[in-house]
């Protein structure tokens, strides 16, 4: 989908290093500017796609212009097309850091429909669909469920145009212009579609039930080797529902070389901190950090969050079953500081104790993480106002406890986000920086 049309509105002015493994579906080549599903077919096969969405609500901040889009389509899957023919929404921040959202639909290469002409809401609940009928005819419609039950968009190919019908695609998109290329993604979080399915050959059926589907990661260079933005998580047990999640940043250590210590972090406390390939959630890393048993020389890493307030954090961690008796008898935790160090003002945002119960800032203790073992510890913080810390943790998807308390001194500072093996040895894999708060990541 292009842009250029955004001065018509006055300008409307990064878990992994490598591509997440979605389960249930191949792993298409990543993209620059797709995240999601697509069925693939011969051509002319594809003959029917839809799908529901809620529009997401964004937080505009800054003077850049910002963007996101969410459409089903036809054709456009890589290899598969010239052309694609879509409906979805779009959201775009302008250099006043205002948000506008409205419905669009292209028939590219074609240009979409002008900003602003389909306006919807924020949280609404979209439905759309896409037919061809023989390559030379198609159809899009969008209903905005929320505000009618009447379509919004229901329109026609233009004279001249065709396409291939190979391809059905339910997608969350980095909006572009053919002269400045990809804008920078806003803030989404996360997107959740719904009834997804396709008609493919005669057949009608969701997602789930085609073996040509293909889940898409978008990365920051379009290759394994880029950071990963946006993800899709495994289709659900229904075979047409799944969400899209966008991230800031992700680690996995798999780029790293075993024995040294992880690049994009800074080192502090004891140092003990190097690339393990004897444990790890996803293969073939995972970083291992050594606290000093019986006294009190914590290994420790920092590295900067990079999104402000409200975001979710999600890492794995696997606790040592040492006895502890030094001066503070912990496993591995988390904290943000204002800096990367320890010496620098923080607060913690877990910490296992020593018989693995993970203790919660200012909450309960949470028991269910065995020691020896993986567990996914998830993280949704923000700030309900200027003086109130909100925090939502769950372990291993459980259903979540939210802790409220008073802000520390700093904290609206505190960017940089550390973790650390307190004494004795602590695992981490798989850690992720998403902004809003979206719950457990898949």
């Amino acid at each position: 989908m292009f842009i250029d049309q955004l001065r018509v509105l006055g300008v409307m002015a990064a878990l992994l290093s490598a591509v997440a493994h979605v389960l249930g579906a191949t792993n298409g080549s990543p993209t620059n500017q797709w995240s999601g599903y697509a069925v693939t077919g011969e051509q002319l096969s594809v003959t029917y796609v839809t799908g529901s969405w809620r529009v997401p609500v964004v937080q505009c901040s800054g003077s850049s212009v910002t963007g996101v889009g969410i459409f089903v389509g036809i054709d456009g899957y890589p290899g598969s097309a010239s052309t694609v023919e879509q409906v979805g929404t779009a959201v775009y921040c302008d250099a006043n850091a205002n948000a506008h959202y409205y419905a669009f639909y292209e028939f590219a290469p074609r240009p979409p429909t002008p900003p602003g002409m389909y306006p919807v809401g924020p949280g609404d609940v979209i439905s759309a669909w896409v037919s061809c009928t023989t390559g030379t005819q198609f159809t899009v419609q969008l209903t905005d469920v929320t505000r009618s039950s009447l379509p919004l968009i229901n329109a026609n190919q233009p004279n001249g145009f065709s396409g291939n019908c190979s391809s059905a695609e339910w997608i969350v998109e980095d909006p572009a212009t053919k002269t400045r290329g990809l804008y920078p993604l806003v803030n989404f979080g996360e997107v959740n579609f719904a009834v997804d399915s396709a008609t493919v050959a005669g057949r009608s059926a969701t997602i789930g039930s085609f073996a040509s589907r293909v889940a898409i990661t978008m990365t920051s260079n379009g290759k394994t080797s880029g950071n990963v933005e946006a993800v899709p998580s495994s289709l659900f047990k229904n075979g047409a529902n799944f969400s899209v999640t966008q991230l800031t940043w992700s680690d996995t250590f798999d780029a790293d070389v075993v024995g040294s210590f992880p690049s994009g972090w800074i080192s502090s406390g004891n140092s003990a901190a190097s690339v393990d390939n004897t444990s790890y959630v996803s293969p073939p890393n995972s970083l291992q950090m050594d606290g000093v048993l019986g006294g009190c020389d914590a290994a420790l890493a920092f590295r900067q969050i990079l999104v402000a307030p409200p975001f979710t954090l999600q890492m794995s961690v696997r606790n040592g079953n040492e006895t502890l008796t030094g001066c503070h008898p912990l496993r591995g935790t988390a904290q943000i500081n204002t800096g990367s160090s320890w010496t620098t003002p923080g607060v913690f945002l877990f910490q296992f104790d020593s018989s693995g119960n993970l203790i919660t800032y200012g909450g309960p203790t949470l028991t269910g993480a065995p020691l020896l073992d993986w567990n996914t510890v998830t993280i949704a913080y923000e700030f309900t106002d200027s003086n109130t810390v909100s925090i939502t943790y769950w372990i291993n998807g459980q259903p979540g406890i939210v802790v409220t308390r008073p802000a520390v001194s700093q904290e609206s500072s505190m960017v940089w986000l550390g973790i650390a093996a307190q004494e004795g040895t602590a695992w981490f894999d798989n850690i992720i920086v998403a902004p809003g708060l979206v719950g457990p990541l898949r």
